[in-house]
């Protein structure tokens, strides 16, 4: 499996529970303050947040995987990934949904 594949994974993981996805800052801490994604009291994650986290955990000594997995989640969103993470109509089952066909993708049949 591709690190790629992995951090679209994690990502998801990440942002399998409601309570762990947030809008307009890439992470909160359990106060709901806005800190950033790699802070180690962060616990929930913007769409794009996640992918970082993700890519922090899998892949922590390079970057480039985590910015392919937000390439690859591109050609399933309508818009950059914050402005469809940030829509008032994107909802929980979108984000999921968009990771699951970009991880399906990744995925050979």
């Amino acid at each position: 499996m591709s690190k790629i594949t992995e951090i679209l994974i994690g990502a998801r993981e990440i942002l399998s529970d409601p309570g762990r996805w947030t809008r307009q800052f890439q992470a909160r801490d359990s106060a709901g303050a806005c800190i950033a994604w790699n802070r180690p009291e962060a616990v929930c994650f913007c769409l794009m947040g996640a992918i970082n986290r993700a890519g922090m955990i899998i892949s922590p000594s390079e970057s480039a995987p985590a910015y392919e997995a937000m390439n690859v989640l591109d050609r399933f969103i309508d818009n950059a990934i914050p402005l469809f993470n940030d829509r008032p109509s994107t909802t929980h089952e979108d984000i999921l949904k968009a990771l699951d066909a970009a991880i399906k993708s990744q995925t050979p049949s």
